[in-house]
This record gives C-alpha cells, structure tokens and sequence, in this order.
C-alpha cells in the first residue's frame, strides 16, 4: 500500500563541536536526508517553534545545557519528534537518565561509524514517518466517522419519515379498504388469509386480526373445503360465483381473484353479494317471459282454433245417421290429430311459461328444445320456418325452460326484423367444444354500432309500445350463467345471425 506521507520532515543536530556538526550534516545530505545544524539547545529550541522536526539528535555534554536536559524538553513541548542522545563517554546514569526523562528511541556512541549512524538515523526517520502517517490516518478516520455519524443520522431521520409515510399511507389504505361495502381479503397460496376489510370481518362474524391466518373458506363461508368454483389459480382477474349457506341463510357471492406481485403468490379476492341482483334478473326474465306470452296470445289462439275448429266440425259429421263405420274410424284418427296438436300447443305454452329455478339443470336434447319453441309460432305468424337438426343427438347439461325463453326472444326478434313471408331459420350445429343454437332473419341485420349495446337492459331499437328492450339482456345473462354465451353476427341468408353457444357435454 502506498504511504500517505509524500516526504521526510528535516533531522536537526544539536552539538558545541563545529566540525562534528559538519561530519553529522553531509552525512545526513549524503544518505539523502535534509538536515541541518545548531551548537547550542537554546538556539534548537527557537528552531523547533518554527518548524517541524523528524528527529533531533543531540550531544550529551554541551556547556550550557546537557542533552539529556535539552531533549527532556523536547520531549515535554513537542513529543511526535524523535530523540538520539549522542555521547562519547560509557555514562550508565547519563543513557538511564535520556531514557527516563527525555524519553529518547536511540543512542550513538562517539566516534560512530557512518554506517551505523545512517541505519540509526533511517529507522528514526521512519519511526516519525509512521507515527506522523498514524497521525493522519487517524484523523481521516475520526473524519470518516463523523461523516458516518452524520449519515447515519441522517439516515436515521429519513428512516423515520419513511416509516411515518408509510404508516400514514397505510392508515389512508385502511380507511379506503374499510370504507368499501363488499368484502375484500389478501390471501396466500394455502388460501390463508393476511388481511382483510371491516365488511369481510363482518361477513365472517370475527375481529378482523383474529382471521388472519385462518382458511378463507372456512372464515367466510363456513366450509371445511375449498369452494367449487374458487378463481384463486385461475386466469389473471378470474372472476367466479360462490354460494354461502349459513344457518338455513342462503347467498350467492361474485367472487374476483387478482394476484398481487410478491415474493410468494398472493391474491386480492372481492366478494360481491349478487343474490338480490340475481332475484331481479329472476324477476325481470319472468316479466319478459310474460310479455312475450302476451305477444304470442294472439297467435296461439288462433293456432287452436284452427284444430278446435276441425274438431267440432268432424263430430258433427261423425254424428249424422247415415255415416258409415269406415267413415266413422277417418273421422275420428282427424279428431284425434286436432286434438294432440291443440295438447301439443297448450304443453309447449305451459313449459314457456313454467318458472323453473336457474339451478335446475339437467341433460338435455336441444333440438326437442328448438320444436317446442319454434311450436309457438309457426302457422301462428306469416313467417317461413325453417329448423335445421343436428344430424345426430346433441345432448347439453342446461335448465331447459330458460334455454327455450332465449330461443323465444331470438325468433321473436327474428320475426319482427324479417319482412312478410320471409325465412327464419333455426339450427343445431357443433363449433369445437360448444353447441350452437343459431336463428337467422331475412331483416336489414343489426349496424356494427348497435351491436355494442343490443344486450344492455331496456334498450331497444324497435317502436315505442313494441318489446320491453329486456330479451336480449335476459337472454346473454342466462347464457353467461351457463358458462356459454350469446353472439349477434350477419345470416347467411342476410339479416342478422344470434348465435346461443353452450359448453358441450352432460353432466
């Protein structure tokens, strides 16, 4: 390591002998030393207050001051100096003396040789180098620490704002968290819970501290098992619905799941109670249900008739006396058809309009579910239909009744877009893993900006008094909760294509 001391302070030599003063400076010089030179301690010490000395060498027998004197108080005013007594007498008191008072490093006898004195002068030398290189190495280092002191202190003191910023933002997180009414908790990956807000400890009945580290499933939804549908592993914000039976109470929650960055996997879920929201859906696809009933009234009645009609008129002829048995047995087989389509007619009304529960699933065949839905309209409206089956059967785990509500609203719609006497077609077809329950018009087929908004509750495109603009809303939130569906594009045929797409598969 290099020295932090560039260069030597001056050797000063102190004796009454001129010419050993002489013989002590040029060989100082010669060994590369600045040195100089003084006869008396007196005139030394005026040359130690202006100027800093590495080593002082002095003779021990000098007519106003001894040595050991002169460097005993050089000792005493400038002790980083070093101190050589030279002497020409063997004196055991003069060298005991040097050492004790004048605290000198070295001694040199008279007459020395050069070598000795140069390696007596070089370790001095360095030994004032060191001690001066201690000097600044401690004084950078107490430098260093006060600077350390500083910062740290400094350090410290932003330490402390920080912790107060943090605190105060956790404070404003909190009331934020707890001001909102749905329940919201932090969970691990073992579904643990970290934290939560004021609505998720109310939900779970407890203090909102005393959950943590309890399974979310059981805090909140008093279960000993993972709920079914859990989003938590799911896709990025997986959104999901998860029901709540709590002493006979039950409730359905939206449950969404986002994954927090951190070192081990961490999610945000949100649990929304949907169950009144569902009940008005209920309650509004009823009201939909009824008025398309009501638009189908008219029809219906005078799709009985016409059977009725038939009937009256074939037992007033299987009534006259003249009839023969073989005419007899005719009229009756016609009776009888009038009779089971009028049954027919009457059933597939009585299945529209029964309010079966959104949970009652079970496997169904969709293309019996396009007749008895297509039952209701045809010959009751001048509309040409047209029902394409899937070639073999094609079997969905659906609620039936709501599967015909949504393909009644889309051939309602159908018709009331297509012109008199245009094709409506209805069609069981297979895309991948989904079912297809497609109608097509012969309409003028929906504008790309209508279709942003033709599923939004109440909006409607057709006169006012005509259509409640709830169907098409109904009818994507029944697909939605049967994991499907509901798509609007353009018909083969021209107008405007709905496509109701369900997962395949039976239960």
């Amino acid at each position: 390591m290099s020295s932090v001391i560039d260069t030597d302070l001056p050797i000063l030599f102190v004796d009454d002998e001129a010419s050993i003063l002489r013989a002590l400076e040029r060989t100082a010089q010669a060994a590369g030393w600045v040195a100089e030179a003084v006869e008396a301690p007196q005139q030394a010490l005026e040359r130690l207050q202006t100027r800093e000395y590495a080593v002082v060498v002095s003779d021990f027998r000098m007519p106003s001051m001894d040595g050991v004197e002169f460097l005993s108080q050089v000792r005493e005013r400038w002790p980083e100096t070093e101190r050589i007594l030279l002497t020409a007498y063997a004196d055991e008191e003069a060298l005991e003396r040097g050492i004790n008072d004048a605290g000198i490093s070295r001694f040199l006898r008279k007459p020395w040789k050069r070598e000795m004195l140069v390696a007596i002068l070089g370790q001095a030398v360095q030994q004032s180098r060191l001690r001066r290189e201690n000097a600044v190495l401690v004084s950078r280092l107490s430098n260093r620490n006060s600077e350390l002191s500083y910062l740290n202190e400094l350090l410290q003191t932003r330490v402390q704002e920080s912790d107060a910023t943090l605190m105060g933002f956790r404070r404003r997180w909190d009331v934020a968290l707890n001001a909102i009414s749905d329940p919201i908790v932090m969970v691990d990956q073992d579904l643990r819970i970290e934290g939560c807000n004021t609505a998720a400890a109310r939900l779970a009945g407890a203090e909102g501290a005393s959950l943590e580290g309890r399974k979310c499933h059981e805090s909140l939804f008093k279960r000993s098992t993972p709920c079914a549908n859990c989003p938590i592993g799911a896709r990025e914000g997986s959104t999901s619905r998860v029901s709540r039976d709590v002493d006979g109470e039950q409730a359905l929650f939206e449950v969404h799941a986002y994954r927090l960055p951190a070192e081990h996997p961490t999610h945000l879920c949100s649990y929304r109670d949907v169950t009144r929201h569902l009940q008005v859906e209920r309650e509004m696809a009823n009201v939909d249900k009824m008025a398309a009933i009501g638009r189908l009234a008219g029809g219906v009645a005078h799709e009985i008739n016409n059977p009725l009609h038939g009937i009256l008129s074939f037992v007033q002829l299987a009534q006259k006396p003249d009839v023969t048995g073989e005419k007899l047995v005719r009229y009756h087989e016609v009776i009888k058809e009038c009779a089971l389509r009028c049954r027919d007619i009457v059933q597939s009304l009585r299945d529209f309009s029964r309010q079966a529960k959104s949970t009652d699933r079970a496997n169904i065949e969709l293309n019996q579910v396009c007749e008895k839905a297509m039952v209701l309209f045809e010959n009751a409206i001048d509309r040409r239909f047209e029902h394409v089956r899937f070639p073999s059967e094609a079997v969905a785990f659906a609620n039936s009744n709501q599967l015909q509500q949504v393909l009644v609203n889309l051939i309602q719609n159908a018709s009331d877009a297509s012109p008199q006497g245009g094709l409506i077609r209805v069609a069981v077809e297979s895309d991948d893993n989904e079912w297809v329950l497609s109608v097509e018009d012969q309409g003028a087929g929906i504008p790309e900006l209508e279709r942003r908004k033709i599923f939004e509750p109440f909006y409607t495109t057709k006169p006012q008094g005509q259509g409640t603009g709830l169907g098409l809303s109904i009818s994507h939130n029944i697909m939605r909760e049967h994991g499907g569906s509901l798509r609007v594009g353009t018909a083969s045929i021209g107008g405007a294509r709905f496509e109701a797409r369900l997962p395949r598969g039976s239960a």
